[in-house]
């Protein structure tokens, strides 16, 4: 029990406590789960085992009927898959509905027959089609038809008259074919990419294991190519088999529960790495998974698991290239590891110097001890935003008095830029307060960038939303960086921001990143959050893949006619642990001490850059909110022996 993982709690115990209630009765289930007393728990748990055996034999038949049924299944013509037989078992429909939703890729419902004339249905359904609306499109189109009806995107259920199944099944079949997208019909199956043999390992699946897997953030699969050295039979449906990794010399015991087929001598096969426990003994299971067949194989090679694809029709692979130490060169900022909201909570909870101490150490490793990177910011388009952001004086739907200005002129943004590096900033920032930039406002933003960037600096922009092919000019014009900050945590969103979603700015950074763009992204804290959405806050940024090449941390500014200008004031002491906690989850990242720096005493700045803070905001404006004088800046960086990375730079090259 000590050992338990998720597998084992969804596919172990959880179809056996299901097992009493398909059969005959789920008390038999929750009285398992609600004893105290083992030797009754160990009395009921076999009752279950018995249920669940008895669920497997009829699973198989009903399943050998659908096959049967299915020889002459084309896909290029069929949307969708409706069953019935009289004698199937009503408990168990949803199961096989399932499996031939996972071995033909198409939305399926199986029915078993009920009282009074009637048919019980359950139904699987693939991406791209909601069942529980397609189903209520039906019934609203044929109010004759379904009787009841109920369920969610993925799944269904329904009750006919029996005499009405071959008109549901037409109807059905009509109904998915004008909702599902074409691209929806193709199964696709993302992986990891392949596994390096040193990886294959029973530490590797024990890390895997210790983390938390499930819906919409699967357990990490791997692709690689296997030769099928030997394969047998064993109890007439599983394949038992020798494989050998693709340049490796090593075979790899599995075996292919539920599958009696034997397979080509060369294989592309998706498995997840598990470890796995047998008279006494563990080492690495592979589960291979594939959306064709269904098979189930298990590949003790020393460590893995998986199923194959149909090898009749296989699915493209879609890989999502796994960023692992040995593979670091595929950017400069590789996701570490997946960051859950609990593990930062745990970093927050730590005693403040001891948690300050651990994010300089990790500082260190990665950076320069003593260089701080300067940025310069400055607002090229001013005020009247539509974004109703409450946090932010430039929106219009807030009295903070600050004017609408319309673009600047080129000239005037390039003497504001020869400022400020002169002034030592090595990257200048330009912000305009747009919801996204209009065409032909890109066309003069990419002037403006080609521009700054013949004088030698680092660019910057943020201009809100991108359209497709915007990110691609603003590359070409030579936009080193794009700023689009997260703000807050994903499920306070809407407390602080309602004209767009959490899910826009996700977007938008895929189109950055997709272009080419370093991304500079960030948040607010202060808002009245609590430690838990900080923690959340810092998870959804660290958990970008791959993470961001700057975060800037603002605290917010409490301006007098925004929503939040009555924002309780956060301690100091909690925004250096902010910085010490994105420094640790993101230990390539620049972190930059942004907005709000100014309410900062001068001894938290300095906790903050021994955090790993690395960058600042040089100058006295942030957008329309005061920032630092840069005089006081410099004395700051002079008592504490800071050395401004461009500068450092510019001296290597005289020397």
């Amino acid at each position: 029990p000590e050992r338990a993982t998720t597998f084992d709690l969804g596919f172990a115990a959880g179809p056996r406590l299901n097992a009493a209630g398909r059969l005959d009765d789920m008390r038999l289930g929750i009285e398992c789960l609600l004893t105290d007393d083992a030797a009754a728990a160990l009395n009921l748990a076999r009752a279950l085992e018995q249920h669940n055996r008895a669920r497997r034999d009829i699973e198989r038949t009903m399943q050998e009927t659908a096959e049967a049924r299915l020889q002459d299944f084309d896909p290029g013509t069929s949307r969708t898959i409706s069953l019935f037989e009289a004698d199937w078992h009503p408990g168990v429909i949803g199961i096989v509905a399932g499996r031939l939703r996972e071995r033909y890729h198409r939305p399926a419902i199986a029915f078993a027959r009920a009282e009074g004339g009637l048919i019980k249905g359950s139904g699987r359904s693939i991406a791209g089609l909601h069942m529980r609306d397609a189903l209520d499109l039906v019934a609203k189109r044929h109010p004759d038809l379904i009787l009841t009806f109920g369920g969610h995107a993925m799944a269904a259920g329904l009750a006919l008259r029996e005499a009405d199944f071959e008109r549901f099944s037409h109807i059905w079949q009509e109904t998915c074919a004008e909702l599902l997208p074409a691209e929806a019909l193709q199964a696709r199956i993302e992986t990891d990419g392949a596994l390096e043999g040193g990886w294959r390992s029973l530490d590797t699946a024990y890390l895997l294991d210790a983390q938390v897997w499930g819906q919409n953030f699967p357990a990490p699969r791997f692709a690689d190519r296997f030769t099928i050295a030997h394969q047998r039979l064993v109890k007439d449906r599983h394949l038992k088999l020798q494989l050998i990794a693709e340049g490796e010399t090593q075979p790899l015991d599995a075996i292919c529960f539920n599958h009696a087929q034997t397979m080509p001598a060369q294989v592309h096969a998706v498995y997840r790495l598990d470890a796995n426990e047998y008279n006494g003994q563990s080492r690495g299971t592979v589960r291979f998974s594939c959306c064709g067949s269904g098979a189930k194989m298990r590949v003790f090679l020393r460590r893995f698991a998986n199923r194959f694809s149909d090898m009749n029709h296989p699915a493209p692979i879609d890989t999502r290239g796994l960023k692992r130490r040995k593979t670091y060169s595929h950017t400069p900022h590789p996701r570490a590891q997946y960051w859950r909201v609990c593990q930062i909570e745990e970093l927050f909870e730590m005693p403040f110097l001891d948690l300050v101490l651990r994010a300089a150490q990790v500082h260190r490793e990665n950076f320069p001890a003593n260089e701080i990177q300067l940025s310069s910011l400055l607002s090229i388009k001013t005020g009247g935003c539509p974004e109703d952001c409450g946090y932010c004086p430039q929106s219009a739907h807030h009295g903070t008095g600050v004017e609408k200005e319309g673009l600047m002129c080129v000239e005037d943004i390039v003497a504001k830029a020869k400022i400020a590096k002169a002034r030592g900033a090595s990257r200048f920032c330009m912000g305009a307060a747009w919801r996204g930039p209009k065409p032909r406002d890109v066309e003069k933003v990419a002037e403006i960038i080609r521009a700054v960037k013949a004088l030698g600096l680092e660019t910057c922009g943020t201009f809100g939303m991108l359209e497709d092919g915007m990110a691609e000019t603003l590359k070409d014009a030579g936009l080193d960086y794009y700023n689009h900050n997260l703000d807050t945590a994903p499920e306070r969103y809407h407390d602080i921001i309602q004209t767009h979603e959490h899910e826009d700015r996700i977007n938008t950074l895929g189109k950055v990143r997709k272009a080419g763009i370093k991304i500079c992204c960030g948040g607010i804290i202060g808002m009245n959050e609590t430690r838990r959405e900080r923690a959340a806050f810092l998870a959804s940024l660290a958990n970008l893949d791959p993470q961001p090449e700057s975060v800037p941390i603002n605290q917010l500014i409490r301006v007098p006619g925004t929503p939040l200008e009555n924002a309780q004031t956060l301690d100091w002491t909690e925004f250096v642990r902010t910085i010490a906690c994105a420094r640790i989850a993101m230990p390539k990242s620049y972190v930059r001490l942004s907005a709000g720096r100014s309410d900062l005493p001068e001894s938290a700045q300095a906790l903050c850059f021994l955090a790993g803070a690395n960058s600042i905001f040089y100058g006295d404006k942030l957008l329309v909110t005061d920032n630092p004088e840069e005089d006081s800046d410099r004395l700051l960086m002079e008592k504490l022996d800071l050395v401004a990375e461009a500068c450092r730079a510019e001296a290597q090259t005289a020397q």
